[in-house]
């Protein structure tokens, strides 16, 4: 990230809408609140929240939230985020979501997304991914 070039840093930006998924209308009672918070039914793809960042010259750490389990949503992939990050290196930086109930699967995701080299963090979401953060099943994939 070039922060020379940058007013300031969002260091928490929900990636909204997959540009390789189709919609996944999961909430309409959570997008019906959303539209009310934000005063507009339309949420922003990956590479809309990007250039709008990009017009404003402030960077940002884009992660989304994977809580197939406790809400139902399909999620975004982690690796689409990983790929604008990388797109976007100047201003951008990637971090990942995986929910702690993948178990194995879960640690495998984490281990191939850090060795890939995109990832510079991870985002847990315990009232959304319907876990205690102390809860042990989460502890491999905090150890990875």
């Amino acid at each position: 990230m070039n922060t020379a070039d940058l007013i300031a840093i969002d260091v928490h930006t929900h990636a909204e809408v997959s540009c390789w998924n189709p919609f996944d209308n999961y909430g309409e009672e959570y997008d019906r609140a959303a539209d009310k918070y934000f005063g507009s039914n339309r949420r922003p793809t990956i590479e809309e929240t990007v250039a709008h960042y990009r017009e404003k010259k402030i960077g940002l750490v884009m992660f989304t939230v994977d809580s197939e389990f406790q809400i139902g949503s399909k999620r975004i992939p982690n690796e689409e985020v990983v790929d604008a990050a990388r797109e976007n290196s100047d201003m951008m930086i990637a971090f990942a979501s995986i929910d702690p109930h993948k178990g194995k699967m879960g640690v495998r995701e984490a281990r191939a997304l850090i060795a890939g080299g995109g990832i510079k963090g991870f985002k847990f979401h315990p009232t959304s991914q319907g876990f205690m953060p102390n809860d042990r099943m989460a502890y491999p994939l905090y150890e990875v």
